[in-house]
């Protein structure tokens, strides 16, 4: 695995826990390493500090995985990260028809690119960085194997991802767009085209914002 030094200032703040470090911050390499590779980060003193995947378009350059070094960043360990944040959101551990819910929160989950969003028994997927690009297919096998979707729409079309160097994606890695799915939010029912509007479809990270306007606006 290859090697990254941080410069002084980029080192302190990855030691307590900062998920990004900027170009800026890199004072030296072991060998060049290619987009998306996970790579093992150091301290200006050489102590450890991470592990992180390498984006070497963006100004981003590393985005910080894990900060243990006994852990090993493979198909098994983005399992562990997905199954953590499902059993917060879905602890039955199943997709429920007419509800809509984020289950992955990029950097909150550990997991730095990638959004996953549930329209009842359908997965919106978008990927952001060469990290997650690179690990792509076994991502959306275990999202397929964990939850059985009946379909997963990767929506990889934002445009932080020209800044990664990556071109958009639209496609149905699984299943077929369904037309309109019903979602339930509170009282409202909702109609969405997956594969059209903002996003993945909708602003489901802004449900809480919502509820509380239409509590305002009741009075």
């Amino acid at each position: 695995m290859l090697e990254v030094q941080l410069k002084p200032k980029a080192a302190v703040q990855a030691r307590h826990f900062h998920p990004w470090v900027f170009s800026g911050g890199i004072a030296a390499w072991s060998a060049d390493p290619e987009a998306g590779e996970i790579v093992k980060v150091f301290g200006d003193t050489g102590q450890f500090l991470a592990y992180a995947h390498y984006s070497p378009k963006s100004k981003i350059a590393l985005r910080l995985l894990a900060w243990n070094e006994s852990e090993q960043i493979n198909a098994d360990w983005y399992r562990r990260q997905l199954e953590r944040a499902l059993r917060l959101r879905y602890p039955a551990g199943r997709l429920i028809p007419g509800r809509a819910q984020r289950l992955i929160y990029s950097e909150s989950d550990r997991l730095p690119g990638l959004i996953v969003d549930a329209f009842g028994e359908y997965l919106v997927v978008q990927i952001l960085s060469a990290g997650l690009e690179r690990e792509r297919s076994v991502v959306l096998e275990q999202l397929r194997d964990l939850l059985k979707p009946r379909g997963i729409l990767e929506r990889s079309d934002a445009e932080v991802r020209k800044l990664e160097g990556l071109e958009p994606r639209v496609a149905w890695w699984s299943g077929s767009d369904p037309g309109e799915v019903a979602i339930m939010e509170g009282e409202t029912r909702f109609m969405i085209r997956l594969g059209v509007g903002q996003k993945t479809g909708f602003y489901l990270d802004q449900a809480e914002n919502r509820r509380r306007v239409a509590q305002y606006a009741a009075g």
